[in-house]
Parts: structure tokens; sequence; C-alpha cells
């Protein structure tokens, strides 16, 4: 599962897809539910999810590691 938020990823999501499976993710509360309701594996998410957490980390907001702030 997601060390972030999803809600917060969603302001780093680029694409409408990056945008589906967070909300899939948001809906289903799982990574493996998310990719039935987006019709992709467990994998695709997991791997979007991480992307878009070193994205936010990069951009200064990771809230696991008490960076809540661009």
């Amino acid at each position: 599962m997601s060390k972030v938020d999803p809600r917060i990823l969603l302001d780093f999501a680029k694409t409408e897809r990056q945008k589906e499976v967070l909300n899939a993710v948001i809906s289903a509360g799982s990574h493996p539910k998310a990719g039935k309701i987006a019709n992709c594996s467990r994998q695709v998410v997991d791997r979007m999810v991480k992307n878009l957490e070193l994205l936010a980390a990069t951009q200064g907001v990771a809230p696991h590691r008490d960076l809540t702030h661009q």
C-alpha cells in the first residue's frame, strides 16, 4: 500500500490515466482492488503510485517523512 495518501498524489498526476488509477486507489482502498477498477494489474498500480510518490518527494512533499509542503 502507498505510504502517501493518494489524494495528495492527485496534485502530481500529469495524465488522465494517472488520475484514473489514483481515483481507483482512493475509492477501492487497496491496490489490487484499484487494479480491477482501472483494468490493470496491481503491479501497474504499485509502480504508478511509487513513481508519483517519488515525483512528489522531489518537489518537497513527502508526508511520511514529515515534508508536507512544496
